[in-house]
């Protein structure tokens, strides 16, 4: 059985206040210049206080380092992870609470990044390898999740299922979940090689730069790339300041990040693409030439694997205009690269100094065309080539500030919920008393496709408001499906039939009912029934639905509750 691509955890976005900072230190080391891609991870590294020189002044990218060496670099390298004395113990037989790599290896593992070899000891002077690191690493940035119980299905990987795809070696899961997310080394190297303090660097900052939403940008460093230090805090800053520069003659791409042009161009998130329809923006970033005026030539985009049901992709600016069409670079057999060529005459000018955001929409392939639903959709890097307006030199351009989060290919989406039993009223104590009913919409070229297959109410009641055989069901049928509570105001309705759930003319209302009563005679209770959570590509929200080939379990919007049933007041007679 193959785990979808989509069980692996989204922390994957940007969530740090600052970019990384790219600016070459390695100088600051005696036995520099080092190659490119080292020069590139030491300098990220020595830049987040994560690494520092011999006492000699060296860095020595050469010489291999052990395990309690490496723990120690990448917990420091690590966003949100304070190490301090307190975490020393005796954690392991060979691992005591006096070793200065105490506090290190003890909470890596109390949080599960480290479990020890077989025998018990956690063998901190051994080399550490390619394959612990990855294990290491991968523990450390979350890049799995597994259910806490087997019979789980909140999009966390069941045992079972991990077992089964990964069998042996025990380091499959997490080189496989580097393959796929870009962060392995880009060399071949065998999985039991010793890693060199170069191989851990580029190892360290890569995992750090994907989970910061820049391993793009880290990759564009790595190949001795340019990238200019900007935090988003002062692009924010700087964008709200530069609304009264735009450039709006001749055929300049405006250069505007005011707010009220990114609010036209649409908040960053995670997307169902439907088959035969343009998606809003799967990628952006913000392009800023320092030198001079620069004509775009060149405009690319790598994804993290081929996508089959993309048609075509088109550059836009930051109002939705489409600036030029991508088309699959032919020299990339393994179609992840887009690329889309301008002439000078084309004239797509970016000002001097000016940050210009850019971004991408896809046009999804319907059915017939060769689309399907379940692909995984993901940029790794967007970049540009441009040429000075005055000698025409060229050069590349590295979008900062990327926003590139994942996306599902889908033969339809849940648009819409709403409460379509009025703001309420009184509510008499009795069986099968309806409390609630919800009308959710969607959007498909293919009719009746989709279904709502899961539903997570949060209630709000007065103490001594007694509830419970909770079911759901459409309007007017009798047979309904059972309920049950999750917790003292949480109500799971986790088993939703098609014939119930499936939506007909773009949409389906769903009823939910329930047996109330007084726990004594008293004054008026109430009860609120809500859908809260929306949830996100990796993380459950309160409604799951299915386009009969995949399960998606959330929705697109910011809404929080995404709908509030009717408040009730409940009484006796």
């Amino acid at each position: 059985m193959r785990i979808s691509a989509w069980l692996f955890v989204t922390i994957l976005l940007p969530v740090s206040a600052f970019a990384l900072d790219y600016t070459n230190t390695t100088l600051l080391y005696t036995d520099a210049p080092f190659a490119p891609a080292e020069s590139a991870a030491i300098s990220v590294l020595t830049n987040l206080h994560a690494v520092e020189g011999n006492p000699d002044g060296t860095f020595r990218p050469e010489r291999t380092l052990n395990r309690a060496e490496f723990l120690k670099i990448v917990l420091a390298s690590a966003p949100n992870i304070r190490v301090s004395l307190s975490d020393a113990a005796n954690c392991f037989p060979d691992v005591r609470q006096q070793d200065w790599f105490s506090p290190y290896v003890c909470l890596a593992q109390k949080r599960g990044i480290v479990s020890g070899y077989p025998d018990g000891t956690f063998g901190p002077a051994n080399p550490v390898n390619y394959a612990e690191a990855l294990k290491m690493l991968g523990e450390l940035y979350e890049v799995m999740r597994f259910c806490a119980e087997e019979s789980s299905t909140d999009g966390c990987i069941r045992w079972s299922d991990y077992r089964e795809q990964y069998p042996s070696p025990w380091y499959a899961s997490y080189a496989q979940v580097a393959a796929d997310r870009g962060t392995a080394l880009p060399i071949n190297l065998s999985y039991a090689t010793p890693l060199t303090r170069g191989q851990m660097a580029r190892l360290a900052a890569a995992y750090r730069a994907d989970h910061d939403g820049e391993l793009g940008r880290y990759r564009a460093a790595e190949r001795g790339e340019y990238v200019p230090v900007q935090s988003s805090a002062s692009s924010v800053s700087s964008a709200s300041t530069s609304a009264s520069s735009v450039s709006s003659t001749g055929s300049s791409v405006s250069s505007s990040s005011s707010a009220s042009s990114v609010a036209m161009f649409g908040e960053p998130q995670s997307q169902a693409l439907v088959l035969g329809e343009q998606s809003e923006p799967i990628v952006r970033g913000m392009f800023t030439p320092w030198t001079d005026d620069v004509i775009i030539r060149i405009a690319e985009i790598e994804l993290d694997k081929e996508v089959k049901s993309f048609k075509a992709l088109h550059l836009v600016n930051q109002t939705g205009e489409k600036l030029g069409t991508f088309t699959l670079d032919i020299y990339d057999q393994e179609n992840e690269t887009w690329k889309a060529y301008f002439q000078t005459s084309d004239n797509k000018r970016l000002p001097k100094g000016q940050q210009t955001r850019l971004g991408v929409v896809a046009d999804v392939k319907t059915s017939e065309e060769g689309g399907f639903s379940g692909e995984w959709v993901q940029v790794m890097q967007f970049i540009i080539t441009v040429q000075n307006a005055g000698d025409g030199q060229s050069s590349t351009i590295v979008a900062a500030d990327l926003e590139r989060p994942p996306h599902l290919v889908t033969l339809g989406k849940i648009t819409g919920v709403e409460n379509t039993l009025g703001s309420g009223g009184t509510l008499k104590v009795g069986s099968n008393r309806k409390v609630a009913r919800f009308a959710f919409s969607g959007s498909t070229l293919e009719d009746d496709v989709l279904h709502v297959e899961q539903l997570l109410f949060d209630l709000e009641r007065s103490f001594g408001l007694e509830l419970g055989n909770w079911s759901i069901g459409r309007p007017g049928v009798v047979d309904r499906q059972p309920c049950f509570m999750q917790g003292p105001n949480r109500v799971s309705c986790s088993v939703i039939p098609e014939n119930h759930g499936r939506l007909h003319d773009g949409q389906v209302e769903l009823e939910l009912f329930a047996d109330v009563d007084l726990a004594q005679p008293s004054d008026d209770r109430t009860l609120q029934v809500f859908l809260i959570e929306p949830g996100t590509i990796s993380a459950g929200g309160a409604v799951w639905w299915n386009d009969d080939v995949t399960r998606v379990t959330w929705i697109e919007t910011d809404d929080r509750p995404m709908s509030t049933g009717p408040l009730w007041t409940i009484r006796e007679n």
